[in-house]
């Protein structure tokens, strides 16, 4: 299904396409993809479910904080016990997001390996960039809802990172939209990464009649299905049904001079000093070495970046 406005599929459907591909087409690009079977080999697809987790999770009480809820605690195995109950006609329980799968459920890690080659390669793992310095939030998340969850927000994902969805089990609706759609989109005065459509599934065109000229397109992932969503798309998510899956974010050449100016920016809201001394030390850290796209324009890139241009646009492709 697709959006009123969507005159063509936008989100390519892809199987079996290896990862240097993927890269050429898709990743460089900065172009979304579905690669469907994506991640079927991992062995928590066809054996994740909620009697499974329900079991395999150890008893434990973690504390999570994201922007749409605040901080919330959530219970094991009560959590789980809780989705099943909504299936019963229980009330609805909350949505896991931000969970870190290697911190808070190492005991689930083994069931998502080996990482997905199509991550690679993550320029925030390189040593040149050390942990917490100008953007912590990396790393495998566990996702855990059911019909009636979703993300909620319409957004681009914080600092431009390149988004990885993988489905496990259940099904989960996205809407997505290209960066220059953003225009109808009233993203959020105090975030312009956000928009203030609070609900892009059934908008309020009295306040937000700019909307219906969005051209936008509704994909659905299954268990075992990969969701690339690039650098700059806006997008967000519901589900069908009870969801189990996990995501990973990346930082490449085709995305690393917007992801460097926007985590410079976020980070001078509250440590101007901190982001300074982050600013030199990327401008000294010699990352256009690494820049080895095709077509990839690193000199104009790094240029604007050096600078100090706070609106550097995105990267250059000759």
């Amino acid at each position: 299904m697709r959006t009123p406005n969507s005159a063509r599929m936008m989100i390519e459907e892809v199987e079996g396409i290896s990862v240097a591909e993927f890269q050429r087409r898709f990743q460089q690009q900065l172009k979304p993809c579905v690669i469907r079977g994506g991640v079927k080999h991992w062995p928590a697809v066809g054996k994740w479910n909620l009697d499974y987790l329900a079991k395999a999770i150890r008893p434990k009480s973690i504390r999570l904080k994201n922007n749409q809820s605040g901080q919330r605690d959530y219970r094991f195995p009560e959590h789980v016990e809780a989705l099943r109950a909504f299936e019963s006609g229980g009330p609805l329980p909350a949505y896991l997001t931000n969970a870190n799968l290697y911190r808070f459920f190492p005991e689930l890690a083994a069931d998502v390996e080996p990482y997905s080659e199509y991550g690679l390669p993550d320029m925030t793992t390189s040593p040149l960039i050390p942990r917490n310095f100008m953007y912590d939030r990396f790393g495998v998340e566990l996702l855990l809802g059911t019909a009636g969850h979703g993300f909620g927000v319409l957004h681009i994902d914080s600092c431009y990172i390149h988004a990885f969805i993988a489905q496990i089990y259940g099904e989960k609706d996205f809407i997505v939209f290209p960066p220059d759609q953003g225009k109808y989109l009233y993203p959020s005065a105090e975030n312009p990464l956000v928009s203030d459509v609070d609900n892009i599934w059934s908008p309020d065109l009295k306040r937000f009649p700019d909307v219906q000229k969005a051209r936008g397109e509704v994909l659905t992932l299954r268990p075992g299905d990969l969701l690339f969503v690039s650098s700059g798309w806006w997008h967000t998510t519901r589900m069908n049904t009870t969801s189990i899956g996990v995501t990973f974010n990346t930082v490449t050449p085709s995305n690393w001079g917007v992801f460097c100016t926007e985590a410079l920016r976020q980070m001078a809201l509250t440590k101007p000093g901190k982001a300074k001394l982050a600013s030199v030390y990327l401008k000294l850290a010699k990352y256009p070495a690494l820049w080895t796209a095709p077509g990839f324009d690193s000199a104009a890139t790094l240029e604007a970046f050096a600078a100090g241009d706070d609106d550097m646009p995105p990267p250059r492709y000759a």
